[in-house]
């Protein structure tokens, strides 16, 4: 995957959602980063654990959360997410 990163942005409207943890919100930042003109995320849940420092489980529910409250659309096909 290749991209253009020049730093993290957080819109105002992610920033300031208090139901969000700050791991959910730069999360979603990465997430964000990766997106765009038909493009989707693809990174595993070991390649997150690595770059950011947290367990797999930390990931996996802030995946979950963000999935539910409609930030991000989570598909699994059996061995990539």
């Amino acid at each position: 995957m290749e991209r253009e990163f020049k730093g993290v942005w957080i819109p105002a409207k992610v920033w300031l959602d208090k139901r969000l943890t700050l791991v959910e919100k730069a999360l979603l930042a990465e997430i964000d980063s990766f997106t765009g003109n038909g493009k989707s995320f693809h990174k595993s849940n070991d390649t997150i654990q690595e770059e950011y420092g947290i367990s797999r489980n930390t990931i996996g529910r802030s995946l979950q959360k963000l999935q539910k409250l409609e930030f991000v659309d989570v598909t699994f096909n059996g061995r990539v997410r």
